[in-house]
């Protein structure tokens, strides 16, 4: 198994109000979305000035690098999970696996 460092900033707080449903059946398949690091951070520039840039050339200098998205679909693929899609782009994976397939890399975390 590999070991799980979490990222600055992705461990969320939970949602104000929030109820638990009751208790979920393991077995049961969902899809979540991940999203992947920048391949580089955006100049502040780029965000408040004039320059723009085209869509494309914001993926290729911003979104997610080949070599995270494989490492990426390595790991999932270890765990039996599927990578529906994938948007490099935005940086966005798409996986689909059992809720207790789905929870193994977020009990190790913690």
């Amino acid at each position: 198994m590999p070991e799980f460092i979490p990222l600055p900033g992705s461990d969320l707080p939970e949602l104000p109000g929030a109820q638990p449903s009751g208790t979920l059946d393991p077995n049961a398949e969902i899809t979540v979305t991940l999203v992947l690091r920048r391949r580089a951070e955006i100049p502040e520039e780029l965000i408040t000035g004039s320059q723009t840039i085209t869509r494309a050339e914001l993926a290729e200098r911003y979104g997610a690098s080949p070599g995270d998205i494989e490492l990426a679909l390595s790991v999932l693929a270890g765990y039996g999970l599927l990578v529906t899609a994938i948007y490099p782009g935005s940086r966005r994976l798409e996986v689909t696996g059992t809720i207790s397939r789905l929870s193994v890399g977020r009990s190790l975390i913690k």
